[in-house]
């Protein structure tokens, strides 16, 4: 059922009957059936709405208005341009469709056109100037450790309390900055590659940060783009390839005859950038994704930055997405188990009252001697009074007669207590004895 064909339906039944009614048709609660509506913009009868149809008043009823797109809006921001990002509802559209849903299929077309549009104009520029703090905090890392590594080449080998050693530069562990790793010739192009990266992800509400996975050990150089509440790691690097290398001059003597080839990675100028984002806690059987961009003969990787944008931005909504479609599935599993719930509550019910039923037949079938002796011992006492009854009537003396009135009606009292009749219907009514008991 598409949502306007659930929507025209709710609509009708809710305007026919009361909240209450209908979702206990639908097997949920009315605060559930009221939310839902809301989410799908069905207007709901007023307060007091059914007892002024009850006592016979004509209540005007609204109209179905059209759907609105439930507006989340961000602000691109590309040169002279503006552009707001709206995206659809995805909360009332049925499973069915959201299975379908493409991750960029969340915008409204117009924003969808307007995004592309965005990704295309996306321009690495031969200068920055200046360079986006996270760029100026990575150039000064990476330019001490050079410095660094330079000075404390030998660092091992002056731990000795003998030997004097008086660095000009201070040793530290290095300081967690962008993951970029190329060469110094191409150490200036990644910068603005990677600039232009971190500024468009702020255009577009994200953030990146810098930060470690193992906070509690030292690591790697590793940072963070936040964008639409999902997280992805990025790292920047230039492509190696092997080289083979002769080295048989720098052999010793009794290897000098020795020509096997040898091997060295060179940089090769071909930069690539990879992004990665790992699942979330939720998420189950969900591998990691991962999209690398680099360098080719049909386009630079400064030409490809907008691609990198159109993955994120898509693996972000499909995430979203896949959220609404497990929360939804969730619902629909924990209403099937409160109706599961329901059903062997009253199973568990009816149990109950058919034990409690044979135990009282039980009971019954158990006391069948006792109240067949009551019944006899009944029908005798009344026979006896009868008898008595008989005799008092030849009785010529008043008070003699009087006493023996008295007498006949105690005798009745008493055959009444023993006879088990009264009782015997009481409980078969009781228990809802059809049958003949065995």
């Amino acid at each position: 059922m598409s949502t306007e064909d659930e929507r025209t339906k709710l609509y009708n039944e809710v305007w026919s009957e009361p909240v209450t009614i209908v979702a206990k048709r639908y097997g949920i609660s009315d605060n559930g059936l009221r939310k839902r509506c809301i989410n799908l913009q069905i207007p709901l009868p007023p307060l007091g709405y059914w007892a002024k149809v009850r006592a016979g008043a004509k209540v005007p009823k609204p109209e179905l208005p059209v759907l609105k797109v439930k507006e989340e809006t961000i602000v691109l921001k590309n040169m002279k341009h503006e552009h707001e990002m709206e995206f659809i509802d995805i909360s009332a559209q049925p499973i069915e469709e959201l299975k379908k849903l493409d991750g960029l299929g969340v915008f409204t077309p117009r924003s969808r056109e307007a995004f592309a549009r965005w990704c295309e104009k996306i321009h690495v520029p031969k200068k920055v100037d200046p360079f986006h703090p996270l760029i100026i905090e990575y150039q000064k890392e990476i330019e001490y450790r050079k410095v660094r590594d330079k000075e404390h080449r030998f660092r091992d080998m002056f731990q000795f309390r003998d030997v004097a050693f008086y660095p000009k530069v201070k040793y530290r562990p290095d300081q967690l900055v962008l993951p970029i790793h190329v060469s110094d010739r191409q150490h200036n192009r990644a910068c603005r590659i990677v600039d232009t990266l971190i500024k468009a992800v702020e255009e577009l509400g994200g953030k990146v940060k810098v930060e470690s996975h193992y906070p509690q050990r030292e690591a790697a150089d590793n940072a963070i783009i936040s964008l639409f509440k999902n997280s992805f790691s990025f790292q920047m690097k230039e492509m190696m390839a092997k080289r083979r290398v002769v080295i048989a001059s720098t052999l010793p003597e009794d290897r000098a005859h020795e020509f096997k080839p040898m091997c060295e990675k060179i940089f090769t100028g071909k930069l690539e950038i990879e992004f990665k984002r790992t699942p979330e806690y939720w998420e189950k059987n969900n591998a990691e994704r991962v999209i690398a961009l680099a360098d080719s003969a049909e386009a630079s990787l400064e030409e490809q930055l907008g691609e990198a944008f159109k993955w994120m931005v898509k693996t972000a909504q499909e995430a979203k997405i896949a959220w609404v479609i497990q929360n939804r599935e969730e619902e629909l599993r924990e209403r099937e188990r409160e109706r599961q719930r329901t059903i062997e509550e009253e199973r568990q019910k009816k149990l109950q009252a058919i034990l409690a039923m044979e135990k009282r037949q039980k009971q019954l079938v158990e006391n069948v001697e006792p109240q067949m002796t009551g019944w006899f011992k009944a029908q005798k006492l009344r026979q006896y009074a009868d008898e008595i009854e008989t005799y008092a009537k030849q009785v010529v003396n008043p008070e003699e007669k009087e006493a023996l009135d008295r007498y006949i009606q105690l005798v009745r009292r008493k055959a009444e207590k023993s006879d088990p009749i009264a009782e015997i219907v009481q409980e078969i009514k009781a228990i809802s004895v059809k049958a003949e008991l065995p």
